[in-house]
């Protein structure tokens, strides 16, 4: 299924909605599940890394972001704190 939504957006020209990171991480773990299956194909395993590795590098992406903000929060924070006396 995930192969037919691609070619859908790739004849629109369009460029596939990113997942959210909860979507991007249940992905991932339909993946390795599909991996793991001896049956599968060298072409589907194939297809299968490359979509994993995007998605691992969209949540890697997501998550510095989110570590960025953080620290941005906790330091406006700490300067707008009166000091102790």
């Amino acid at each position: 299924m995930a192969a037919s939504k691609a070619l859908y957006y790739q004849l629109l020209n369009m460029k596939e909605p990113e997942l959210d990171f909860n979507q991007s991480l249940t992905r991932l773990k339909e993946i390795v599940t599909k991996l793991e299956d001896t049956n599968l194909s060298l072409e589907e395993g194939i297809k299968l890394i490359e979509e994993g590795i995007a998605l691992h590098k969209q949540c890697k992406e997501k998550l510095d972001k989110a570590q960025i903000k953080i620290t941005k929060l906790f330091e406006e924070k700490e300067s707008t704190e009166p000091a102790a006396s």
